[in-house]
């Protein structure tokens, strides 16, 4: 077992707390394990919270391996060579999901939620914590604009780059957008607890999630920990074997027989009721909490 996995005597749901998890047999990526350790793919569990919903890997990325991955994170090099190993990515796909992230409809739903709480924004601090180039904040009329993001992507034109811990921390902020980024974190409780830290008293945090639930009909037993094993040895069986998984998860909802979910850059998968449950247990008051059909989870916390 990786150095960095969760051991047995760990294994209650970070976001709730619940012992009720159950753990399924799966494999990293091939393009996480050539990425991130240069390596073949590794055998670990993806644990289900049956009492929240929220699912998270045994293994966890150590900062050396996600320093590695995301440093050429969705630059050319990473759509070329992520599309070697996952017959799904390609430039159509990467093109859509940037679209979306760019879209002034994606902002304008952040917002319409965060002014109900916070309609005047002129003299905030504002934080995008993993906003990759700020675009979330960009336009904001505010006091300072910053994002915290360990990748190289450049920020656009008005936010400031932030690059280390000491920089987060020497200012308290108004307000925090933590956008598709918990997904990424292999503690995101740590995660979630450090924004608390240094929000004002007050403060907002919005939180914007994938909303990724599924039903699993893997079937675990001797024939499929057979077929994985075989997966790790034979790079287009994974391939064909992770098409199959992922298309029916994807547009049916269901994992099918024999499938799997492999370990990709998105270690975490939450659901509205386990992401409220986190921001509970770090005593974060919630504001707003939905599910909307264009942007996924959102909440809204606020510390007192």
């Amino acid at each position: 077992m990786n150095q960095a996995d969760k051991s047995n005597d760990q294994l209650s749901c970070l976001c709730c707390g619940g012992k009720k998890l159950t753990a399924e047999s799966t494999l990293t990526s091939l393009f996480l394990s050539r990425a991130a350790w240069e390596g073949l793919p590794e055998v670990t569990d993806l644990l289900y919270c049956d009492d929240c919903g929220f699912r998270t890997y045994r293994r966890l990325l150590s900062y050396a391996e996600a320093k590695q991955y995301y440093s050429n994170y969705r630059g050319d090099r990473y759509v070329a060579e992520r599309s070697q190993d996952e017959l799904f990515y390609s430039q159509s796909v990467y093109d859509r999901d940037e679209a979306w992230m760019a879209s002034p409809r994606r902002q304008k739903e952040m917002l319409d939620l965060i002014s109900t709480r916070m309609p005047d924004t002129r003299d905030l601090q504002i934080l995008d914590f993993g906003g990759g180039d700020g675009r979330l904040i960009a336009n904001l009329e505010c006091k300072r604009r910053a994002v915290f993001d360990l990748t190289g992507i450049s920020v656009l034109p008005g936010v400031e780059k932030l690059m280390s811990e000491s920089d987060l921390r020497q200012e308290a902020w108004d307000l925090i957008v933590c956008a598709q980024t918990l997904e990424h974190m292999s503690t995101p409780d740590l995660v979630l607890e450090k924004l608390r830290d240094i929000t004002t008293k007050d403060g907002l945090i919005y939180v914007e999630l994938q909303n990724q639930q599924w039903t699993s009909r893997a079937y675990p037993g001797r024939l499929r920990n057979d077929i994985l094993a075989h997966a790790i040895r034979h790079r287009n069986f994974h391939k064909y074997l992770d098409l199959y998984s992922t298309a029916f998860r994807v547009k049916f909802g269901l994992l099918p027989p024999l499938g799997f979910v492999p370990m990709r850059e998105h270690v975490n998968f939450f659901s509205l009721n386990s992401i409220v449950k986190l921001g509970q247990r770090l005593s974060l008051e919630i504001e707003a909490s939905l599910i909307s059909l264009f942007c996924g989870i959102q909440v809204l916390f606020r510390k007192r």
